[in-house]
């Protein structure tokens, strides 16, 4: 019963906000204008058709200007609540192109993390581990080098991205879901020597270290 209420009381907004509140004073001014006419003329019905004329020409050169006036509002009214739902509809697509970008992102950070670089490690795994090439390892490390510098492009292109989301969506839960999923992550790449060509806006740590 609420949710029916609600989408009537929606639906009935408009009408508070404007028109009900340019109708009112305009039927209030009608009757008084009668009224004026009433009182210096009086009420007495006539059978002549000219004073029924005159009587026309008033009323028309009281309301026909009021009325002119209140069409030229209701017009800047409706363009007004075209281009705010223009403009609503312009950022759900950006939206939506950020949403499929960010998931695009996130598909491709989790592939490289998972990737197996020595046949025992994987990428989050040496990460993690904060793996030391040896001599016995050292054909595993330009690999290794070159698949962590392409985690830190990617994670510096969600950075980006989600920084878009939360410009157009300031109330969006999205952004601190990916940034406290990669914090750890991105706390060991922070402490690495690959940290030095890792850029992460600073706004958005707070926003993972504060989560």
């Amino acid at each position: 019963m609420q949710q029916v209420k609600d989408i009537v009381k929606e639906k009935l907004k408009p009408f508070e906000s404007g028109y009900v509140k340019i109708l009112i004073p305009v039927v209030i001014l009608y009757f008084i204008s009668i009224l004026f006419y009433i009182c210096m003329f009086g009420i007495s019905l006539s059978n002549e058709q000219s004073i029924w004329g005159t009587f026309g020409d008033f009323l028309g050169g009281v309301f026909n200007p009021i009325l002119s006036f209140i069409t030229i509002l209701l017009l800047i009214d409706t363009f007004k609540s075209q281009r705010q739902e223009l403009q609503l509809n312009i950022e759900k697509n950006k939206i939506d192109d950020l949403l499929r970008l960010i998931n695009i992102i996130f598909v491709e950070i989790n592939y490289v993390l998972n990737l197996n670089f020595n046949g025992q490690l994987t990428i989050r795994d040496a990460l993690q581990k904060e793996i030391i090439f040896t001599n016995e390892n050292k054909n595993f490390e330009k690999s290794y080098t070159a698949n962590v510098k392409t985690l830190c492009r990617l994670l510096g292109q969600l950075n980006k991205t989600l920084n878009e989301l939360r410009e157009i969506d300031k109330s969006s839960s999205i952004p601190n879901f990916y940034y406290i999923y990669f914090e750890e992550i991105i706390k060991v790449i922070q402490k690495s020597k690959y940290g030095e060509d890792f850029k992460w806006d600073e706004k958005n740590k707070e926003n993972i270290f504060s989560a």
